[in-house]
């Protein structure tokens, strides 16, 4: 696996900003042509429901998480702590 792919699974809840997304059967339809390429799939996710759908698409792992159900600040100004990185498989 030389090449990795971030899909952005975000409907900007966790902010309180609505914002477009990508539907469950694209994400794994994009997922699995990365698989398929032997291309690591990351998806960067806000929120459990991004994380279901994550999963569900077999993703290989996450990044940028935040399990509060609340509005939480910009990233500039979160403690790192709060970012994860967890490898579903």
């Amino acid at each position: 696996m030389g090449a990795s792919l971030k899909l952005i699974i975000d409907d900007g809840s966790a902010w309180g900003n609505p914002l477009p997304t990508l539907r469950p059967e694209v994400t794994a339809a994009i997922v699995a042509e990365a698989h398929r390429l032997d291309t690591l799939a990351v998806a960067h996710i806000m929120s459990h429901q991004g994380a279901r759908q994550a999963i569900n698409a077999a993703s290989t792992g996450w990044c940028m998480c935040s399990w509060t159900p609340t509005p939480t600040p910009p990233p500039s100004r979160r403690s790192p702590t709060l970012g994860c990185s967890s490898p579903l498989r």
